[in-house]
């Protein structure tokens, strides 16, 4: 008898330990849904709140390539929000089983893409939409995430994205005088793979490689969720802020493209 109940408080103590112990490493795998429309993305994940000031909202490139994602604020910093992919937006979810995800949807590139991309731009896929500011500053973050990392950090496959907004007191250098708002922080370089990596400003680079692309790379094997996602790099949240003049109509275009090649996918969290 005294045997037996030395057995099951055993049992009792392993079996207690392995649950607090699964609960306080355990880390929720990012979830991505690719049912919703941009019409419900934009509406009810990306503005939030009243709705009224926002219109003519579409998506263009492949429909497979938007979604909403979430469980994912201990993962990317963000909670909850849109991905906009160059594939499938549900490749995003981990784990992390492969260097190369990769799907070609065999679409053209994007006029401001195009601008300054360092080679022809394939896959471009996003969502844009018409909104009157109800401030005088616009504020978004977001998260940009890559396959290309590590190993193509520094070749011509520079995947990049881009917060184009266009309208009164606006004056860029890309289509309807747009600026591109999603540049690295205190700066005007855009935030791209060439940008953000394991050398260049690598506090603002998060690892997710697998041991090959790491040893590829030459650095040390340091994935923090490769149970989570399945992107082998992305960046901390940034956050963009830009100047409006309150009740005037802007034009936005949330965009992402693969550049050079239509392998291995990029995508952006809103």
């Amino acid at each position: 008898m005294k045997k037996l109940k030395f057995i099951l408080l055993l049992l009792i103590f392993v079996y207690g330990n392995s649950l607090t112990n699964t609960t306080t490493i355990r880390v929720m795998n990012i979830s991505i849904d690719s049912s919703f429309s941009p019409e419900v993305l934009v509406r009810d994940s990306f503005i939030k709140g009243n709705c009224d000031n926002v219109s003519n909202i579409e998506s263009f490139g492949s429909n497979l390539g938007v979604g909403y994602f979430s469980n994912a604020e201990n993962i990317i910093g963000l909670s909850s929000g849109i991905i906009i992919s160059t594939g499938k937006a549900e490749d995003a979810e981990g784990p992390n089983e492969n260097v190369a995800t990769s799907t070609a949807f065999n679409d053209s590139g994007d006029i401001d893409l195009d601008d300054y991309a360092t080679s022809e731009v394939f896959d471009a896929t996003g969502i844009e939409f018409d909104f009157v500011p109800l401030s005088d500053k616009v504020s978004f973050r977001y998260v940009f995430a890559s396959e290309e990392y590590c190993e193509f950090a520094f070749t011509v496959f520079n995947d990049n994205f881009g917060f184009f907004v266009s309208g009164p007191g606006i004056n860029g250098d890309f289509s309807n005088n747009a600026i591109n708002a999603a540049t690295l922080p205190n700066s005007t370089i855009y935030v791209s793979i060439k940008s953000v990596n394991h050398f260049m400003n690598p506090d603002w680079y998060v690892q997710n490689e697998l041991p090959d692309d790491a040893s590829t790379c030459g650095i040390p094997f340091n994935a923090a969720y490769l149970n989570n996602l399945e992107f082998d790099g992305f960046t901390i949240p940034f956050t963009a802020t830009i100047d409006v003049i309150p009740c005037e109509t802007y034009h936005i275009r949330l965009v992402v493209g693969d550049v050079a090649d239509d392998k291995l996918d990029s995508a952006v969290f809103f």
